[in-house]
């Protein structure tokens, strides 16, 4: 239950934030509008006949326990699209969870690459570019891309990850865009350093390895093709 209040906590503190910060952004924006906020049962306001446990399994997305190592499985977590595939990814709500992402291993995606990058890393506006081209040939993978901080070292808002996206135009349908303003996604950081690139396992969602910065298409290739190999 300890598992559940923390979740549920992280929850409530991206409702806050979602209902304070602008989402316009030189004509992109989320489907969510300043003044809105999120309705979902919280287990310290809900009864114990409201509230039951997130549901799992092969459809929803898989059990429990979770972690942030590797071979462990990624957790089931909100977060807010940013860039040109946002409304998609999101529902009316605006936000995305980890599951949205999970369910499309129906479609035929096996893998998940999973980048936390900063703006003020040169090594990650190194890495990026590739991705134009990387992408259209993986189409069995996705890619989330999460702008973890900006250019002061400050933790990243939606609207800078937006700007920091767009500066790269993104437009495959395969690659998503988010911020890290609640530590959710760089606390999976296994190597001290930007940008750091996890690969999961989207039948699974275990995590299956990690990497650094890959600079060359050569080596996204081969990093992803690796990955791959390890996919159930």
């Amino acid at each position: 239950m300890k598992h559940f209040i923390l979740f549920f906590s992280s929850l409530a503190m991206l409702t806050f934030l979602i209902s304070c910060q602008e989402q316009e952004v030189e004509g992109e924006s989320t489907n969510l509008k300043a003044s809105e906020t999120v309705n979902v049962p919280f287990p310290d306001d809900s009864t114990s006949d409201e509230y039951s446990d997130p549901q799992c399994g092969n459809t929803t997305y898989p059990c429990p326990p979770y972690g942030v190592f590797r071979y462990q499985t990624m957790e089931d977590f909100p977060f807010i699209p940013a860039g040109n595939n946002a409304a998609e990814l999101s529902g009316d709500d605006g936000i995305a969870w980890m599951r949205d992402l999970f369910q499309q291993h129906a479609d035929g995606k096996k893998l998940l690459m999973l980048t936390v990058s900063a703006g003020w890393c040169s090594v990650c506006a190194a890495q990026l570019p590739n991705l134009h081209t990387i992408s259209s040939e993986y189409n069995e993978v996705l890619f989330l891309i999460v702008v973890a901080q900006d250019g002061a070292a400050a933790p990243a808002t939606l609207s800078y990850a937006q700007s920091y996206l767009n500066n790269y135009d993104f437009d495959e349908p395969n690659v998503y865009g988010t911020n890290d303003e609640l530590f959710l996604f760089e606390r999976y950081m296994n190597i001290a350093a930007y940008p750091f690139n996890g690969f999961i396992d989207l039948n699974t969602m275990e995590i299956l390895s990690y990497s650094s910065g890959l600079t060359s298409t050569s080596a996204y290739r081969d990093a992803l093709d690796s990955a791959l190999s390890k996919v159930k």
